[in-house]
């Protein structure tokens, strides 16, 4: 099929980036643009997101009236045109609304479809509706087109018999051409023609299946003519002899430039007229495009976070066109939020944050493609030196790297008992000169730092890379005052809280060297006066505001049981779960109207077993798997008294309920 006009063009890559784009064209009307710009509903792009959702961006000139429905709807193909899914407004997503155009953009999460239309419905002063529908979108192989329907066209023309059809055969069927069905086209029989007219430029493709219904006998011919801007009569672009129902013509024809009309003629008298119900099956014509600027979106903000308490971030994607940038999550949704559309809070830091930039486009721009970046979030905190963070009891971190230069180094302030699962030093030793060091723990400084892997021994021979760590002597210092008060250790284990100070040497180099320590499992609670521990309970099957007494027995070693009064004030009711013995002691059994059923108040749906017996508890009537808030059927039972036994979670329960004359 040769080309002579554009097409619009969606295309879904690897990425799944769905893109209106125009290729070149020679049309000089202005009806190719006008369709667009005067369409109140329209498709702007859309792509697939990292996430596997396809997001549709959606156009709609409201001229300032309220929206009182919109949704997108995505079906199989062109030719069924079988719904696969609908998404109303309520599941959109506004981007942005404009008092001033009347326009406002949504972007709609929906599945991967062939073909896509928009409807739209707004609320008129007098209370009336206005309702808007959008050209239909074709998805294929890649390619995005805007087109319509011939049957949903004006038209004029004439039937062999029975009058011209609209989506139906001749005789009312279902349009079945070789055994296709057809939601949309035309039935006309033998001897029949019709025409549509249209502005210049409008459209620059027609398509079309002719045949015989299905189970019929009949024979015609099938013509198609395409009338020109100032000629007398259509031209004839083709013929094709004796259509049948295991016989058709497909046609895929550009369009001139200058075409008004497009024709299509059913006719061969000499074949008679009997069960010749020719049919027009999927016939459509595609609108010529708008053509709109690309645009892009420059964001490269992936990086390190570490943290321990929530954290925002401002994200600073820019677009080409200077049209905002939005954002979505894509991965992480759980752990992070966007607030005030351009900042990320990350809430929970056990997993990377993947967050897309993207640009709808309007009507001057097209679609961008959307730019991702993650965040790689790591639960801990990173001092720098001269930096400083406060850690309390409750933070709780993965990972605390603390910088060091042997001048000075980030500091930490601990109130009460943090916990700290990998503690990191970095530190940088000059050769020749000392640093102060000090751990919140008992340490072996060859177990839990890289020197051995740097290639440095403690105490080495002279000419090989050594290091060393002194400790004040004190006795040493009143015994000989003239003398060094430090003394050189001969094993790296190192006790905690206590000062040394450590050096290295190497003969190779005069570099400084970063040499990094490692302590697992911290408690950075620094006392010097005390031995501290923790003791974990589980309360959440406590009553809140009860007080709980436990007892600490020591054992291996001799002394006293510690007792302990805990009184239990949870800071957030919803994060407990369901106590199921309290649950069940405050349930009730309520009637439904009309006493048809019985419902028990349970707070969720953790499934319970019911049974229903008579008021003397021995003769069963019912039994159920009960999951709050169904209904459980009684209209069956007679007026009196029952009683109802109540299995839920660990809990049991006898309940009572009356069923009253009716």
């Amino acid at each position: 099929m040769k080309k002579i006009s554009f097409v619009l063009i969606f295309i879904f890559t690897i990425l799944g980036f769905l893109k209106m784009e125009a290729q070149n064209v020679n049309v000089t009307s202005k009806a190719q643009s006008a369709w667009f710009t005067e369409a109140r509903l329209k498709l702007l792009g859309g792509e697939k997101s990292a996430d596997g959702k396809y997001y549709a961006y959606i156009s709609v000139n409201t001229a300032n009236k309220e929206i009182k429905s919109l949704s997108i709807t995505g079906y199989d193909n062109v030719l069924t045109l079988n719904k696969k899914e609908t998404v109303e407004l309520t599941d959109m997503l506004l981007l942005s609304s404009s008092s001033e155009t009347g326009i406002s953009i949504y972007a709609a999460p929906i599945t991967e479809s062939s073909v896509y239309r928009i409807n739209g419905e707004l609320a008129n002063d007098d209370a009336s509706s206005e309702v808007l529908k959008s050209y239909y979108y074709e998805i294929d192989e890649g390619t995005g087109h805007a087109f319509e329907y011939v049957s949903d066209l004006p038209y004029e023309g004439e039937s062999g018999w029975n009058g011209i059809k609209i989506d139906r055969s001749p005789d009312n069927l279902v349009i079945n051409l070789l055994g296709q069905t057809y939601a949309k086209g035309i039935g006309l029989h033998s001897q029949g023609w019709i025409r549509f007219t249209f502005d210049t430029g409008k459209y620059h493709r027609f398509l079309a299946d002719a045949a015989i219904q299905k189970n019929y006998s009949g024979r015609a011919d099938a013509q198609l003519k395409f009338k020109l801007e100032g000629s007398a009569n259509a031209e004839v672009i083709d013929y094709f002899t004796e259509i049948t129902q295991t016989k058709k013509v497909s046609w895929d024809y550009e369009l001139p430039a200058n075409v008004i009309a497009v024709v299509v003629d059913f006719f061969k008298a000499s074949y008679g007229n009997g069960e010749a119900h020719s049919c027009l099956g999927g016939a459509r014509l595609y609108l010529t495009p708008h053509t709109r600027k690309a645009q892009s979106i420059n964001w490269n903000q992936s990086q390190e976070i570490y943290a321990y308490r929530p954290v925002t971030i401002n994200l600073n994607a820019t677009s080409s066109s200077g049209l905002p940038v939005y954002y979505r999550i894509v991965k992480g949704n759980s752990n992070a939020e966007i607030l005030d559309g351009s900042v990320l809070r990350i809430n929970k830091f056990n997993s990377d944050i993947a967050v897309e930039a993207y640009q709808p486009g309007n009507e001057e721009w097209e679609s961008a493609s959307f730019k991702t970046s993650v965040f790689k979030i790591y639960s801990g905190s990173k001092v720098d030196v001269g930096s400083t963070v406060d850690l309390s009891t409750g933070d709780e971190l993965d990972e605390l790297i603390v910088y060091g230069n042997g001048v000075k180094t980030g500091e930490v302030n601990v109130n009460g008992l943090p916990q700290v699962k990998k503690l990191i030093y970095k530190c940088k030793f000059r050769p020749s000169a000392w640093n102060f060091v000090s751990f919140p723990s008992n340490v072996n400084i060859d177990e839990i730092s890289n020197l051995r892997e740097l290639g440095y021994e403690l105490n080495a021979p002279q000419g090989k890379p050594a290091y060393y760590i002194l400790e004040y002597d004190a006795q040493k210092r009143a015994e000989n005052p003239s003398e060094s008060s430090w003394k050189k250790l001969n094993t790296p284990n190192l006790e905690a809280r206590k000062g040394y100070i450590m050096g290295i040497n190497n003969v190779a180099t005069t570099d400084s060297v970063e040499v990094t320590f490692h302590i697992d499992n911290t408690a950075m609670a620094l006392s010097g006066s005390s031995t501290e521990f923790n003791v974990s309970v589980d309360l959440s099957q406590c009553e809140p505001q009860s007080v709980q007494t436990f007892y600490v027995r020591p054992t291996n070693i001799k002394g006293n049981t510690l007792k302990m009064d805990v009184e239990f004030n949870p800071t957030d009711y919803s994060e407990l779960p369901v106590n199921h013995e309290v649950a069940l002691r405050n349930a009730r059994v309520t009637h439904t109207p009309g006493y048809e059923g019985i419902r028990i108040t349970l707070p969720d749906a953790t499934p319970a077993k019911v049974a229903i017996f008579d008021k003397k508890g021995k003769k069963l009537i019912k039994a159920v798997r009960y999951v709050s808030p169904m209904m459980i059927d009684v209209s069956d039972l007679k007026p009196g008294d029952y009683k109802v036994f109540i299995s839920y979670g660990n809990a049991y329960a006898e309940k009572a309920f009356a069923m009253p004359k009716r």
